[in-house]
C-alpha cells in the first residue's frame, strides 16, 4: 500500500525533474490518464462523489452523478 503523505511530493518531484528535463507539454500530455466517467459504474461514481463531498448523492441516478462530478 502507498502512503500518499509521503508519495506526494516524491510525485511532485518527479514530474518538476521531467517537466525541466523535457519541456512542460511533454510531461503534461503523459499524465492524467483517468478513465472516464462514462465508463464507471454507479457504484463507483458514488463512491468518487462521496470521496469529494457532492451532497444529495443517495438519491441521484448515474446521468446526475456524472454530471455532478464533471460540475464538481
Amino acid at each position: 500500500m502507498v502512503d500518499w503523505r509521503t508519495a506526494t511530493p516524491v510525485i511532485a518531484r518527479s514530474v518538476a525533474n521531467a517537466s525541466a528535463g523535457q519541456g512542460r507539454s511533454k510531461v503534461s500530455r503523459r499524465g492524467g490518464k483517468s478513465g472516464s466517467y462514462d465508463d464507471m459504474t454507479k457504484e463507483e461514481l458514488y463512491q468518487r462523489a462521496k470521496k469529494v463531498g457532492i451532497s444529495g448523492r443517495s438519491s441521484m441516478s448515474k446521468t446526475q452523478l456524472v454530471n455532478a462530478l464533471r460540475n464538481h
